[in-house]
């Protein structure tokens, strides 16, 4: 009876702990999901076959999608990705960090984005690839502000050589 005891209350107390470990894990899930919901930039993690796990607002603004993509492949979802990312992508997901201060990115609907981003890998607790994160910012915007300025500062250049030589 003494062995039995022992073993049931042994027993009792490993599933608590497994069920404590289950919380744990799950709230731990909960948190990192909803700091990448909530992200301030474009965020979209992806496991190893690029499969959308979960994705910020931003990015789903970004791509005008929902979050009926999550599951989905990423490939799927933004058509226009060139070869030549895919096979960066695969590089992400070997270990490797990518990123481009610069990019260029013809889109569908004809429009041209000019992107900033840094992919890279994400790992399991048993120190595996899980698979990879992608930040992205369109600088469009920005990048037509420095054009212009330049331009302007151009201008005012010349201007100056022309009144001065008047």
């Amino acid at each position: 009876l003494p062995v039995a005891i022992k073993k049931a209350l042994h027993r009792y107390k490993t599933q608590l702990e497994l069920q404590l470990s289950e919380k744990r894990l799950k709230t731990s899930e909960d948190s990192m999901r909803n700091m990448v919901r909530n992200a301030p930039i474009a965020v979209a993690m992806f496991d190893v076959e690029m499969n959308y796990l979960v994705v910020s607002d931003f990015w789903l603004k970004h791509e005008g999608k929902t979050e009926a993509i999550i599951g989905k492949n990423h490939y799927d979802v933004v058509l226009e990705i060139p070869d030549s990312w895919k096979k960066i992508h695969m590089k992400v997901l070997a270990g490797e960090t990518h990123g481009s201060e610069q990019e260029r990115m013809p889109r569908a609907d004809g429009k041209t984005e000019i992107l900033r981003w840094k992919m890279n890998p994400w790992y399991t607790a048993e120190k595996g690839i899980g698979g990879a994160v992608l930040f992205i910012e369109d600088i469009a915007e920005k990048v037509e502000a420095r054009s212009s300025k330049e331009k302007n500062q151009q201008l005012l250049t010349i201007g100056e050589e022309l009144g001065s030589t008047g």
